[in-house]
C-alpha cells in the first residue's frame, strides 16, 4: 500500500471536503476502508531482467497478489495493476494464458462477472451483419482478452465516472489539518493518474496547472490571500505553489510553537501533527506552580471532571457551604480556622485588616464576648434592682414595729 494512502485512512474523510450535496465520486480523496486485506493471496514468480527487457540473464522473484472479490474501484484498480504486472514478468505470452491466471485472481461475484463477460464475448456465436447467418464464435484471442477485462470494469465503476471524477476533484475539496501541503498534492496526482484507467469517455488527466489551481482552493483562506498577494498565480507551476505553501506551513510553525514542530516535515507520505515540545514545557511547568501553589493536604475535587492536575480546592467551603474549586484552604476568606464563618468577608465592606474606623470588626471572638459581657450587665442590673426592693420593705416596716 502506497505510505499517501494508509496516511490518508487515519483521517476523517468529513475533513477533507467542503459542505455541500454533491455526487460522490469513484475515487474520494480519503480512500474508504479496502477489502483486498480480507481475501486470500496467491504466490506468483516472476522473471525480473537486471539489463533490460531484451536481456539473456533474468532474476527470479516471488511476490503475493490479491485475489479480488469485491471493492471500492480503487481497489479494482489496485488489482488490476498487479495482474498486468504478473502477465508481463511471467510471462504470459498467450491468450489462454491471460484467461487462465486471470480466472485465478478472482473469486466471488467478480469471478461470476467475469465467466458471463468471457461468454458473451469469446463464446457466442455473432451473426453476419450483411448475410444474417450465424458466423462462428470468435474465441479466446488477445484483442477480445482486452475487451472482456475492459467489460469488467464497467461493473464497479458508475456511468461518466471521470467527468464525476473531475468536477469532485475541482469543487469539493479542502485541506484536512492533518495532512501537509506535499502529501496531499501527491495524493492529488494518485487520483489524476488513476483517471486514464476509468471506463468510458473523458480519461484525460487534468494538466499540472489545473492541479495547482484545484491546491490553491484546498488551502487555508490565510495561505491563498498570502499568495495572490505576492505572487502571480497563473505563472507558477504545480512545484512552485507545493514550495511556497510548505514555507507557510513551516513560518506557522514557528509562530505557533516557538520553532516546534506540530506538523512533521513535508514528504510524500505527509503525517499527523504532534505536539510541539515548548508547548509541553510549558504545561509541566504551569502543573508545578499549581502544586506549590495548593494545599497539598487538601482532597481532590470529586467528579468526572477530575484530572491529574492539581486543582483548587477549599476544604472549608466543602464542608460548610460555597465554592471549594475557586480557591485553597489557606486562601479561603469565607470561613476561620475554626470552622466559623468571619463577618463581611468575601463582601464589600470592611476588609480583614482592620483600621480606626474598623476596631469592631475584629473576629468572631470579640463579638462573641461582647454579647456574654452584654448577658452579664443585663444580670447583674436584675440582682442589683432586686435587693433595692428588698432593703426598701425592710427600711419601711420598722417604725411600726416601734410604736
Amino acid at each position: 500500500m502506497p505510505p499517501v494512502l494508509s496516511t490518508l485512512r487515519d483521517i476523517d474523510q468529513r475533513h477533507a471536503e467542503k459542505r455541500g450535496g454533491f455526487e460522490r465520486p469513484p475515487i474520494p480523496f480519503v480512500p474508504n476502508a479496502s477489502l483486498l486485506s480480507d481475501q486470500r493471496r496467491h504466490e506468483v514468480t516472476l522473471k525480473v531482467s537486471p539489463s533490460g527487457e531484451n536481456g539473456d540473464k533474468n532474476n527470479v522473484i516471488k511476490k503475493f497478489v490479491y485475489v479480488f472479490g469485491e471493492g471500492s474501484p480503487e481497489d479494482f484498480l489496485l488489482w488490476a495493476d498487479d495482474l498486468r504486472m504478473v502477465i508481463e514478468r511471467k510471462p504470459c505470452k498467450s491468450a489462454a494464458a491471460k484467461f487462465d491466471l486471470t480466472e485465478l485472481l478472482l473469486t466471488g461475484e467478480a469471478l461470476l462477472h467475469w465467466k458471463e463477460t468471457v461468454a458473451r464475448i469469446c463464446d457466442t456465436a455473432s451473426k453476419d451483419a450483411e448475410t444474417g447467418e450465424a458466423a462462428s464464435p470468435v474465441g479466446r484471442t488477445d484483442d477480445t482478452y482486452g475487451a472482456c477485462l475492459a467489460l469488467l470494469k464497467t461493473f464497479y465503476f458508475p456511468k461518466n465516472a471521470a467527468r464525476i471524477q473531475k468536477i469532485y476533484l475541482r469543487q469539493h475539496l479542502r485541506l484536512p489539518h492533518e495532512l501537509s501541503v506535499r502529501a496531499a498534492a501527491a495524493r492529488l496526482r494518485d487520483i489524476n493518474g488513476m483517471i486514464r484507467k476509468f471506463p468510458g469517455r473523458g480519461t484525460e488527466p487534468l494538466p499540472d496547472d489545473e492541479l495547482a489551481d484545484i491546491l490553491v482552493r484546498m488551502v487555508p483562506g490565510k495561505y491563498r490571500d498570502m499568495l495572490r498577494a505576492t505572487k502571480k498565480v497563473e505563472e507558477m507551476t504545480l512545484h512552485e505553489v507545493i514550495d511556497y505553501f510548505e514555507t507557510l506551513e513551516t513560518m506557522q510553525r514557528f509562530k505557533e510553537g516557538g520553532g516546534g514542530s506540530d506538523k512533521p516535515a513535508a514528504g510524500p507520505a505527509g503525517g499527523q501533527r504532534s505536539p510541539s515540545r515548548n508547548r509541553q514545557r510549558a504545561e509541566r511547568q504551569k502543573k508545578k506552580r499549581g502544586r506549590e501553589q495548593g494545599d497539598h493536604s487538601a482532597p481532590p475535587a470529586p467528579g468526572p471532571s477530575h484530572s491529574t492536575t492539581w486543582r483548587k480546592w477549599c476544604s472549608m467551603c466543602a464542608e460548610f457551604g460555597g465554592r471549594p474549586d475557586s480557591h485553597h484552604t489557606s486562601q479561603c476568606r469565607k470561613w476561620s480556622a475554626q470552622e466559623k464563618r468571619r463577618p463581611h468577608a468575601g463582601r464589600s465592606g470592611p476588609s480583614e485588616r482592620p483600621n480606626k474606623k474598623q476596631k469592631k470588626y475584629h473576629g468572631g471572638e470579640v463579638a462573641e464576648q461582647l454579647h456574654l459581657l452584654k448577658d452579664t450587665v443585663k444580670s447583674f442590673a436584675k440582682s442589683v434592682k432586686k435587693a433595692g426592693l428588698k432593703r426598701h420593705d425592710s427600711s419601711s416596716s420598722s417604725p411600726s414595729d416601734s410604736e
